[in-house]
């Protein structure tokens, strides 16, 4: 009587758990972690403030070449957001071309060596084309269009009624296009890295014509 008891008082016990063997064997589902997304280094609709260093090597015009050697340069630009990919914007800068004293004596010997270095200006309206707006690591092309100045220079002298000239760049201004490709590195979203090469031509000048420029810069959000 007391085992009959004692089976009723477990079996009620039992269903008062809610146990079953077959919910006892079936494992709780576990919730599937969300997968993680890539943290976005950079907000495309941010405004930034470019300050690069450059060398700009003369590529045509013999005239400039033979005696004006790649040089230093210095630049700015603003850029801004037109859209998810576009940015466009203003830059200027300056490059200085120091001349070649040693090839001109060689090919003028016993002349007179009068050294004339050659700086080169340019302002113009900018545009690029980011392939990766939104990542640290961000590809572009990208075009320009504006105007160059180039400070001149020019050697001559009379011999015997006879007015020989050495050579002449005058100074004058210029449409320039250009085009570039490069790209950034953000290492936060206020500050990235960034290099580019860029060509630049400027029209209807026979002293100065393509310029090729190398260059790595700094980029900071405004």
């Amino acid at each position: 009587m007391e085992m009959k008891r004692g089976v009723a008082a477990l079996a009620a016990l039992i269903m008062a758990c809610g146990w079953s063997p077959g919910r006892a064997q079936t494992p709780s589902p576990e919730l599937e972690p969300e997968p993680s997304r890539p943290a976005v280094a950079y907000a495309p609709r941010d405004n930034t403030l470019e300050v690069w260093a450059c060398m700009g090597t003369p590529l045509s015009h013999q005239s400039f070449k033979e005696f004006w050697q790649p040089g230093p340069g210095i630049g700015i630009g603003l850029m801004s957001r037109m859209s998810e990919n576009i940015k466009i914007g203003f830059g200027v800068d300056g490059t200085l071309y120091s001349f070649r004293r040693g090839a001109f004596a060689a090919r003028y010997p016993g002349v007179p060596v009068t050294v004339r270095h050659q700086t080169l200006v340019q302002l113009y309206l900018l545009m690029r084309n980011y392939f990766l707006p939104g990542q640290r690591f961000s590809p572009f092309l990208g075009a320009d269009l504006g105007f160059a100045r180039i400070s001149g220079a020019e050697n001559k002298e009379v011999i015997n009624g006879v007015r020989k000239t050495y050579y002449e760049i005058p100074g004058t201004t210029r449409l320039t296009l250009s085009g570039n490709a490069g790209a950034d590195y953000f290492f936060t979203r206020e500050f990235a890295i960034q290099a580019d090469v860029r060509a630049v031509y400027l029209h209807n000048d026979p002293n100065v014509g393509l310029f090729l420029y190398f260059r790595f810069g700094v980029k900071f959000k405004l």
